[in-house]
């Protein structure tokens, strides 16, 4: 099924298939429902990846010699720092152009699974799941019938 998704929710839903996968204490409760999130995943990995790298780029961008001094973090390690003279509008700036970034769409094509499979899953997890993470299987369901 195809989905229109922002960049943010193209990494909410990849981390959350992520965490969920990774959960020894969450089970399927049906096998589509696994195939369908190892499907999910090797379809949405590169585009997160894609797009953290990207953020990461536009931050990195604004850390110039110009706006930068070296310091050290609280665990010793040499880090860049912005200038406390332009820090405040640089931080705008970077905001503005994360969200920017975030809010861009992009359609995708995702494996769905039944809701019967997802209630399913959902009642086995109740106890288990965040809200988060229902949310994002929730995506998935197929609603044709």
């Amino acid at each position: 099924m195809k989905k229109t998704l922002t960049n943010a929710e193209i990494v909410k839903t990849y981390n959350t298939l992520m965490n969920i996968k990774n959960s020894s204490n969450i089970v399927p409760g049906d096998s589509s429902i696994y195939w369908a999130n190892n499907v999910n995943l090797a379809t949405l990995k590169p585009k997160a990846e894609m797009v953290q790298n990207t953020i990461n780029e536009v931050i990195n961008s604004y850390f110039t010699d110009e706006n930068t001094h070296m310091s050290k973090d609280s665990s010793g390690k040499e880090v860049k720092v912005l200038n406390d003279d332009v820090k405040d509008s640089i931080i705008v700036k970077i905001n503005s152009d994360v969200a920017e970034l975030e809010n861009k769409t992009a359609e995708i094509e995702l494996e769905s699974i039944e809701k019967e499979a997802f209630e399913m899953m959902i009642k086995l997890n109740e106890k288990t799941m965040t809200m988060v993470q229902m949310d994002v299987m929730r995506l998935f369901v197929n609603e044709e019938k």
